[in-house]
């Protein structure tokens, strides 16, 4: 079982308290609101869906029979959960579930009646999600992963493996709240490595790959801060032939000779 399949189980799992705790008469159909930052058809964040359906049938909820899952997807655009929760909230949804980090920050914002079950938030009591991971209060429960705590470690590894590195341009989107936090542990772990921080906040992918590489780091770390290093020269824009492969795959935009890490 991979990680995501783990969260999604994990999710379904804890469902069971929002939903038993307004018992019902049989024939009740539960009505349950998922709402996701990615696109629909993000490959990677299916098992996630599968999963928790999954987890759903171990504690007796069969979709169809009782209960109905009402699905909702922001396709990257932060901008457009506060929408799509309202929806789910005139659907008169039981219990949110939202993932990955970020759905249900914008979630809470919009209702603070209707349960909410994260998935995969890196620091819930950093962006005010919940007030302890002890004791979360409010409408929101869920699963915290240990993203923010483990920044400072990758750094480390991170310059261990370029040994020479002294700059590392982060990109982070400003749109979704919970990077903040990350970005922020990174920034704080830096300078005992002598490395210095230049954050690149970026809105999409397409700005993601062309601005990092403009601010002259020695190497770029996505918003996911999830890094994998290479070494590459030369330059190509997006969509550029110098940008493809041969077998016509996009390679990352890059400037200059020395080593890189992009994700």
């Amino acid at each position: 079982m991979d990680r995501r399949t783990f969260v999604g189980t994990l999710a379904g799992g804890l469902l069971a308290g929002p939903l038993a705790a307004g018992a019902q008469p049989p024939g009740r159909i539960w009505r349950i609101g998922y709402l996701s930052l990615v696109s629909e058809r993000l490959v990677q964040y299916r098992p996630w869906v599968a999963a928790f359906r999954d987890g759903l049938r171990r504690l007796g909820y069969v979709e169809g029979e009782n209960v109905t899952i009402e699905q909702r997807y922001a396709a990257g655009q932060v901008e457009r959960l506060p929408a799509l929760t309202a929806e789910l909230v005139r659907l008169r949804a039981d219990v949110l579930v939202a993932a990955p980090a970020g759905s249900a920050l914008a979630a809470k914002k919009v209702t603070s009646t209707i349960p909410i079950v994260f998935m995969g938030e890196p620091d819930p009591v950093g962006t005010g999600l919940v007030a302890s991971l002890a004791r979360p209060g409010g409408n929101a429960t869920g699963l915290a992963d240990a993203h923010t705590e483990l920044l400072p470690k990758r750094l480390e590894l991170l310059k261990l493996l370029v040994p020479t590195l002294s700059r590392v341009g982060v990109l982070w989107n400003p749109s979704n709240a919970s990077t903040a936090p990350q970005l922020k542990a990174v920034q704080a772990a830096g300078p005992a490595l002598g490395l210095t921080i230049v954050p690149v906040g970026s809105r999409g992918r397409r700005t993601m790959i062309w601005t990092g590489p403009s601010r002259r780091s020695d190497v770029i770390a996505s918003a996911g801060f999830s890094w994998s290093a290479t070494r590459s020269s030369g330059t190509g824009a997006p969509g550029s032939p110098s940008s493809r492969s041969r077998t016509g795959s996009r390679r990352p935009a890059r400037t200059g000779d020395g080593p890189r890490a992009v994700c």
